[in-house]
């Protein structure tokens, strides 16, 4: 016979993975940092200085 506790406990335990924020979490913190390195490699790349003079001969 099940318990209300138990019943409950079931209930939780078969929530979607995607409702859980934890799942969110450890999606988004890696992507985001992925994100904002390719935009750092970007604006790096981009405005790159020029270490070697080009010679005008």
């Amino acid at each position: 016979m099940l318990t209300k506790a138990n019943t409950t406990e079931t209930q939780i335990e078969s929530k979607a993975w995607y409702r859980y924020m934890m799942v969110w979490l450890v999606i988004a913190l890696p992507l985001i940092v992925v994100i904002a390195s390719m935009v750092t490699v970007t604006i790096a790349h981009q405005n790159a200085p020029q270490l070697v003079p080009v010679s005008s001969e």
